[in-house]
């Protein structure tokens, strides 16, 4: 399983720093693509702030305009 080229992460606003460490290690060349809302956290211990230093994801793209 750890030959995975794509991680697709729905609400990745919900998992800890800790969390992405995880899935880097288990799936070290696949390409992340995370999708989430840091004002819809689910509660005060999951979340995340800052991007770059939370998860060490460093290219993002922020959507302006609700598509729904």
């Amino acid at each position: 399983m750890s030959d995975c080229k794509f991680l697709c992460i729905d609400e990745g606003q919900d998992l800890h720093a800790v969390d992405y460490a995880l899935l880097k290690s288990l799936f070290p060349k696949a390409v992340f693509n995370v999708f989430g809302d840091v004002n819809q956290v689910l509660h005060t211990e999951c979340g995340v702030q800052n991007w770059e230093v939370e998860t060490g994801i460093n290219q993002r793209y922020d959507l302006t305009r609700n598509y729904r």
